[in-house]
């Protein structure tokens, strides 16, 4: 790669160029990267597009992003691998290691990482960190088993029930409850249950259905893969439970 002069500059394509060769040197053909997923998006023709921050940075602004597209004929290829865990999803805030090519798109005047396969040891690795940092905090709060020592009615009629308004969830849980013949009260506390906004609402939703006039708190949520079921692993979502002056009762997944 030649160097300029203010006689003879450089083109847009030489130093285009030039910045595709200074990654390969820098980064060879492929390398693991470790972070947290934010904004991701998957598109109608396949392809899932979205950027990496380091995890301290995750649901704030970050100081360091790294853009990532994992095109469809990689997709496949990552997927088989998760599908093979049955455990993880690729969705906003979860921490994952991958692996790819750092190159530089010319046509859009921007670095970025091609993915081509990930670890799902880490993501499952991290995921269980976290759960027993929450349980240790709990523990050390005097929280762990704070709920549980409220005594819960042997027919609590007056329920407050936590989940997603519309979901099966609701559904499933209304629809038992019929069965019964028993005429329960059922007030609705709306709440995300999965996404990265979804523990500050769970939370909220906790605390406000236990100033409620009821007998019970039910958290509900239908199945899946552990990193659906990340929200209900935060600190925050199982303080609101710990600290909640009515029973909690949970039904998560299956």
């Amino acid at each position: 790669m030649r160097t300029s002069a203010i006689a003879d500059p450089l083109s847009v394509a030489e130093v285009c160029d030039g910045i595709s060769e200074a990654l390969r040197s820098q980064f060879g053909t492929e390398v693991w990267v470790h972070g947290a997923i934010s904004g991701l998006n998957r598109s109608a023709n396949g392809h899932v597009y979205f950027t990496l921050v380091d995890p301290d940075d995750a649901g704030k602004r970050p100081e360091a992003i790294l853009g990532v597209a994992l095109f469809a004929n990689a997709k496949y290829r990552v997927n088989a691998i998760l599908k093979r865990t049955g455990a993880i999803r690729m969705e906003d805030g979860i921490e994952v290691s991958i692996a790819g090519s750092i190159e530089h798109y010319a046509s859009g005047g921007r670095v970025q990482m091609i993915m081509s396969m990930i670890d799902p040891n880490y993501t499952l690795g991290r995921l269980a960190e976290s759960k027993d940092a929450t349980l240790k905090r709990l523990a050390a709060e005097g929280l762990l088993h704070r709920n549980r020592q409220l005594p819960l009615p042997a027919l609590p009629l007056r329920i407050a029930l936590v989940t997603s308004e519309g979901s099966a969830a609701e559904a499933d849980f209304m629809a038992e409850l019929s069965l019964t013949g028993i005429p329960f009260e059922v007030s609705l506390f709306d709440t995300r249950v999965q996404g990265a906004d979804a523990p500050a609402m769970l939370a909220r939703a906790i605390a406000a259905a236990g100033s409620f006039e009821v007998d019970v708190v039910a958290v509900v949520r239908g199945g899946g893969a552990k990193t659906d079921l990340l929200a209900f692993d935060h600190f925050e979502v199982a303080a609101a439970i710990a600290t909640s002056a009515v029973p909690v009762v949970v039904g998560v997944g299956h």
